[in-house]
C-alpha cells in the first residue's frame, strides 16, 4: 500500500494530503494532540506508520504503543510499550517520580502510586527526553488500552501544548473512551475512487476493468478492502471471464473486523440484517414482505422447493411482523451497522463490507430460507425471483431453471454477457435432464466465445455440454447443436482453424434444424447471424446458399437477418429490393436497448451507408466496452464500424486512436478480427503518403488470409492497396489490385467490398490508358443503379463517369457529383472529385476556372493530412498559373516534431526513432505525417533538405 516518496518522508496511496495535514497540526505547537478516527479498515495504521516515518526523518523520536486486547486488563501495559525506549533518562527526574513509574511499570516496589503522581512522573520522563530531540508518541487502537495507561496518556496529551513533544493517536469512529474529551479529532475519509484504482492496479494489475469497478464500489475507498476483496476472487472472476458473486466474500482479516459486530446483534437484527443484505433494493417495503413470507414459513414448518416458494402468501403488512422489522432494524441502526432513511423508507448499510459480513455469518440454512423470503417478494421482478430460487435450490429444479434461462436472455439484452453466461451455467446445472443442461451449456459457450472473449472458458463449457450427452451433441437436439456449433465456429475463428473448418460445421448445423424453422428459436437466429459472418468472411460465392435458404424459410424473418441477408452478402444485386424495409429496421436500431442488435443492425447497413445514422449509439457501445461495462465483442464491432465512419468522413485523427484501440482489444480474446484494423491502418497510410508501409502491412494481411481462407481480408488489403498505389504513383499496380476485388466491366458477386473499390478501379483505369474498361465499369454501375443505393455511390458514380468522359461531357459530370446531397460529408472522396475537376479544367485551358476547385481540393487535402493528394494539387495549381508553397499552419514544426524529422531525416526507420524517443512507431508515423505538408514536402528523401532551408530562415529571421 506503500510507495517510495521522491522527498519528505514516504507516500501512501491517496493520504499523502492527510499526512501534510498532520504534521502541520502537529508542529503548529498551539494543540499538540491529534486523535484520528475512521471505519475499521480505512488504513488509520498505515497513516500513523507514514507519519511517524515521515517524522523521524526529518530528526524526532518516536515513541509508539498499540492497543492490544489480551493485555487490555493489565495496569500500565500500554505505557510501558512507550516508555521503554526512554527509560534510560529515568535517573535524570526527580525521586518522587522516578520511583512512582517504577512502581507502576513494575520495576519497584511499594504503594500504588496516585495517577496525578504518575502523569507527572511521565512528563518529566519524556521532558527530559525530548532535551535532545523533538518526540512523538503514537498510540495506536486506542480502545484495546489498557485504562490505566489510557488515564495518563489522556492527561499528558493535553498538557503537551508549547512542548517539542507530540501526541497521536488512533481508534476507530464511535469507540468511547478518555481521549475523546480535550484532543483535536482528525476524521480519516475513505480513499476517493482515483486512489482506489491506483492501489487495486498497483497490487492486482491482472484484474479486468469492469471487476475492478466492482471491487471498488463494494470496498468504498477502504484500503483493507480493496487489498482482501479480490485474493477471494477466482483467476476467471478476476478476469471477468465468470461473473461475480452477488455479494463478495470477505477475506480473513475484514471477516475478523465486521462479522464479530453482526453475530453480536439480537436474533430478530440479525435476520433482517440478512435479509437486507441479500435483497437487491433498500426498500423496507420489501424486507416486511420477505420477513412475513419467512414468518409464516418457519410457522408452517416447511422450506419449500424452489419453484413452489414463489407462491407463499405476503402478510407484511401484519403489524407483528412490521415490529419485528423495525424492531429488528433498530437495533443494527444503534450498532452502526445500518443507517434508516424513514422518509425514503430505505435502509442503506454504512459500509458494503457489513452487508458481506452479514451473509458470511449466517449458516446456509439461514441463508436458503431469506432467499426463499426474497424470491416469494419479488414476483413482480423475474430476473431478480429467478435468482434468489436458484440460490435457495438445494437439488435439480426445472421450474427454477427455465426461470434462470430466460433471466439470462434478459440481462444479455441488456449488454451483460457474463451475467448471462453465468445464469445459463446455473439454470444448466439445475437442469435434471441431460438434454436441456446440455442444451444451455452450449449456449453459455455461445454467449461466452462471441460476446466475451473467454474463448478457453467456451471450450470448456462446449466439453461439458457434448459430455452430458456422452461426447457429442445429436442434431436431433438441434437448440443445444446450433448453439455449440456457434460456440465452436467463435474458438476455431480465433484459434488457428482455417475458414472451411469454421463454415463447414455451422452449415452443418443450420441444415440439420431442417427446413422448417421457427421464427422465434434464439438459438437458430443467433447460428444464423453468426452463419452470415462467416460466408461473408470466406469471400466466396458457394459458401451463401444455407443461409440464404435458411433465412428465407424463417416466416417471418426477424427485421435485421432478413435486411442483412439481401444488403451484406451481394449487395450490388440484392440491396436495392432491400431498401423498402430500411425503415422499419432503422427505427429498430434507433430505439433498441439492445447492444447485440445495435452492431448486427449497422453489419446490416455498412453497405448502404448509412452506419452514420446510429453512430452515437455505437459511440456509447464504445464507451461502455472502455469503461469495463460491455461485452468486448460488442465493443470490438462498434470501432470496426465507427473506424470505416471516421475514414470516409475525414475524421483521420479518431481513426487512428480507435485502431490503436481496436487493435489492443483483440487481445482480449479476439485475434481473428485483428485483420480488420489493419486494414484500416492500410487505408491511413495510404492517404498519408507512407507507402511502405502500407504495401508492407497488406502483403502481410494476405499471406495471412491465404493461410487461414478468409477472402475478405484478401479483398480488403487489395482494395486498401489500391489506394496506396494511387497515391505512390503506381497506377498499374493500383488497377492489379482493384480487379484482384473484381474485374473492370462487372462487379463479382458476393463479393460487397467491390462497392468501395469501384472509384479506384475506374480511376486507375484511365491513368494506364484503360479507357474501355473504365467507361465499362461506370456502365455496370449504372445497370445495377448502385446510385441509389446512397448518396455517396451516387456521388462517386458520377465522378468515375466524369473520369471516362470526354472533356465536353466531364465538367457537367463533375460537377453533378459535386451536387450530391452531402457530398461534403465524404470528405476525402468530394475532394478527389474536385481534383479531377480542376485537372480537367486546366487541360482544357479553363486555368482561370481550375483553381476555385483546385484551391478547395488542397484546402481539404491539407486539412486532412492526405500529403501525395495534396502535392498533386499544389502541382495543379502551380500549372494553373498560381503560386503554392508549403502550408501556412501559422506556426513552426514543435519540438518534437523536429526532433522526430531531424531522425527521420538521418534514415532511421520509424521503428528506430520511438525506440530513441519512447513513442511507438504509429505515433512517430502520426507526427511525420503533420511535418511534411508543414514543410512542404511529401517524401522522406526530401527531409534534410526542408530542414535545412528551415533552419536558415530561422537565422535570417528577425526574432532569430
Amino acid at each position: 500500500m506503500t510507495q517510495d516518496g521522491r522527498s519528505g518522508g514516504p507516500q501512501i496511496v491517496g493520504r499523502t494530503q492527510d499526512v501534510r495535514r498532520i504534521r502541520a497540526l502537529l508542529a503548529a505547537g498551539t494543540d499538540r494532540g491529534l486523535h484520528v478516527v475512521g471505519e475499521p479498515g480505512v488504513g488509520k495504521t498505515t497513516l500513523l506508520e507514514a507519519v511517524a516515518e515521515a517524522v523521524a526523518g526529518s530528526g524526532s523520536r518516536v515513541l509508539r504503543a498499540d492497543g492490544v486486547e489480551f493485555e487490555a486488563d493489565v495496569s500500565y501495559a500500554g505505557l510501558h510499550q512507550l516508555l521503554t525506549p526512554v527509560l534510560d533518562r529515568l535517573a535524570d527526574v526527580p525521586p518522587e517520580h522516578r520511583q512512582a513509574l517504577e512502581v507502576a511499570l513494575g520495576f519497584g516496589t511499594g504503594p500504588a502510586p496516585d495517577r496525578l503522581l504518575v502523569v507527572n512522573a511521565v512528563l518529566a520522563l519524556l521532558r527530559r527526553a525530548a532535551a535532545d530531540a523533538p518526540l512523538l508518541l503514537v498510540v495506536d487502537d486506542l480502545p484495546w488500552l489498557d485504562r490505566a495507561s489510557a488515564v495518563v496518556l489522556g492527561f499528558v496529551a493535553r498538557r503537551l501544548a508549547g512542548s517539542p513533544i507530540g501526541f497521536l493517536a488512533a481508534s476507530r469512529t464511535g469507540s468511547s473512551g478518555v481521549f475523546h474529551r480535550g484532543l483535536t479529532e482528525f476524521e480519516l475519509a475513505p480513499l476517493d475512487d482515483d486512489s482506489a484504482h491506483l492501489l487495486l492496479g498497483a497490487r492486482f494489475p491482472g484484474l479486468a476493468a469492469k471487476v475492478r469497478a466492482r471491487v471498488v464500489a463494494e470496498a468504498q475507498g477502504n484500503p483493507l478492502a480493496l487489498l482482501e476483496l479480490p485474493k477471494e476472487l477466482t483467476a476467471p472472476q478476476r478476469t471477468a471471464a465468470e461473473a461475480l458473486p452477488a455479494v463478495l466474500s470477505l477475506g480473513e482479516r475484514t471477516r475478523a473486523l465486521y462479522v464479530s459486530r453482526v453475530t453480536a446483534l439480537p436474533a430478530a437484527g440479525r435476520r433482517v440484517l440478512l435479509l437486507a443484505a441479500l435483497a437487491d433494493t433498500a426498500d423496507i417495503g420489501v424486507l416486511r414482505s420477505a420477513a412475513a413470507y419467512a414468518s409464516s414459513d418457519a410457522a408452517s414448518g416447511g422450506s419449500g422447493s424452489g419453484s413452489g416458494s414463489a407462491s407463499g402468501s405476503d402478510s407484511g403488512s401484519d403489524s407483528g411482523i412490521g415490529s419485528e422489522v423495525l424492531a429488528g432494524l433498530a437495533e443494527a441502526e444503534h450498532d452502526r451497522l445500518v443507517r434508516v432513511d424513514p422518509a425514503g423508507r430505505r435502509i442503506v448499510f454504512r459500509h458494503p463490507l457489513i452487508r458481506a459480513a452479514a451473509v458470511d455469518a449466517a449458516t446456509l440454512d439461514e441463508r436458503r430460507s431469506a432467499h426463499l423470503a426474497l424470491a416469494a417478494a419479488s414476483a413482480d421482478r423475474p430476473e431478480v425471483r429467478a435468482w434468489h430460487l436458484a440460490e435457495a435450490a438445494f437439488e435439480p429444479d426445472e421450474y427454477v431453471a427455465q426461470q434462470l434461462q430466460e433471466a439470462a436472455h434478459s440481462v444479455l439484452r441488456r449488454g451483460d454477457p457474463v451475467g448471462a453466461v453465468a445464469s445459463l451455467i446455473r439454470a444448466a446445472d439445475l437442469s435434471p435432464d441431460a438434454r436441456d443442461r446440455s442444451r444451455r451449456l452450449a449456449q453459455a459457450a455461445y454467449v461466452g466465445a462471441e460476446a466475451t472473449g473467454d474463448i478457453a472458458g467456451a471450450s470448456n463449457l462446449l466439453k461439458r455440454a457434448q459430455g452430458v450427452m456422452g461426447g457429442r451433441i445429436p442434431e436431433s437436439e438441434h437448440g443445444g447443436a446450433l448453439y455449440a456449433a456457434a460456440a465452436a465456429a467463435f474458438v476455431l475463428l480465433n484459434s488457428d482453424a482455417d475458414l472451411d473448418t469454421v463454415y463447414r460445421l455451422l452449415a452443418g448445423a443450420v441444415q440439420a434444424a431442417g427446413p422448417d424453422h421457427d421464427a422465434g428459436d434464439p438459438a437458430l437466429i443467433d447460428a444464423l447471424h453468426t452463419l452470415l459472418l462467416v460466408c461473408w468472411w470466406s469471400g466466396r460465392e458457394q459458401t451463401w446458399p444455407p443461409f440464404l435458404a435458411a433465412v428465407a424459410g424463417l416466416k417471418p424473418a426477424p427485421p435485421v437477418l432478413a435486411l442483412a441477408a439481401r444488403t451484406f452478402s451481394d449487395p450490388a444485386r440484392t440491396a436495392l429490393a432491400a431498401l423498402p424495409d430500411f425503415p422499419e429496421v432503422q427505427k429498430l436500431l434507433r430505439e433498441t436497448p439492445d447492444d447485440i442488435t445495435l452492431v448486427r443492425g449497422a453489419t446490416a447497413t455498412v453497405y448502404l451507408d448509412r452506419v452514420g445514422e446510429i453512430r452515437d449509439r455505437l459511440w456509447d457501445v464504445v464507451r461502455a466496452g472502455r469503461a469495463g461495462g460491455g461485452p468486448p465483442r460488442r465493443h470490438l464491432g462498434a470501432l470496426m464500424h465507427l473506424c470505416m465512419e471516421d475514414f470516409l468522413t475525414g475524421e483521420w485523427q479518431e481513426m487512428q486512436e480507435l485502431v490503436d484501440e481496436g487493435m489492443a482489444a483483440c487481445a482480449s480474446g479476439y485475434p481473428f478480427f485483428y485483420h480488420y484494423f489493419q486494414f484500416n491502418q492500410i487505408l491511413l497510410h495510404a492517404v498519408r503518403g507512407d507507402a511502405e508501409a502500407g504495401n508492407a502491412l497488406a502483403e502481410e494481411v494476405v499471406r495471412w488470409a491465404s493461410l487461414r481462407g478468409v477472402g475478405s481480408a484478401a479483398a480488403f488489403a487489395h482494395q486498401a492497396r489500391a489506394l496506396v498505389c494511387l497515391g505512390s504513383g503506381d497506377f498499374e499496380a493500383a488497377y492489379q489490385h482493384a480487379t484482384a476485388l473484381t474485374p473492370a466491366g462487372t462487379m463479382a458477386p458476393y463479393i460487397p467490398h467491390a462497392l468501395w473499390g469501384f472509384y479506384d478501379l475506374v480511376e486507375a483505369a484511365i491513368r494506364t490508358g484503360r479507357t474501355e474498361e473504365a467507361a465499362a465499369h461506370v456502365r455496370v454501375l449504372k445497370e445495377l443503379k448502385i446510385d441509389q443505393l446512397s448518396d455517396r455511390y451516387a456521388m462517386l458514380i458520377a465522378g468515375a463517369a466524369g473520369l471516362c468522359a470526354p472533356d465536353d461531357e466531364a465538367v457537367a459530370l463533375f460537377r453533378e457529383a459535386l451536387a450530391t446531397p452531402g457530398a461534403d460529408r465524404w470528405l476525402f472522396e468530394a475532394a478527389r472529385i474536385r481534383l479531377a475537376l480542376g485537372e480537367r479544367l486546366r487541360r482544357t485551358a479553363a486555368k482561370g476556372e481550375a483553381r476555385e476547385p483546385l484551391t478547395a481540393a488542397l484546402e481539404a487535402f491539407d486539412r486532412l493530412g492526405a500529403v501525395p493528394w495534396a502535392e498533386r494539387a499544389r502541382k495543379e495549381l502551380r500549372a494553373s498559373g498560381q503560386a503554392t508553397g508549403p502550408i501556412d499552419t501559422g506556426m513552426p514544426l514543435s519540438p518534437q516534431e523536429l526532433e522526430i524529422a531531424r531522425l527521420a531525416a538521418t534514415g532511421l526507420t520509424n521503428k528506430q526513432i520511438g525506440e530513441r524517443l519512447f513513442l511507438s512507431h504509429r505515433t512517430v508515423g502520426a507526427h511525420l505525417y503533420q511535418v511534411f505538408p508543414k514543410l512542404g514536402i511529401t517524401k522522406r528523401a526530401a527531409l534534410r533538405d526542408a530542414l535545412t532551408a528551415l533552419s536558415a530562415l530561422d537565422e535570417e529571421s528577425p526574432a532569430g
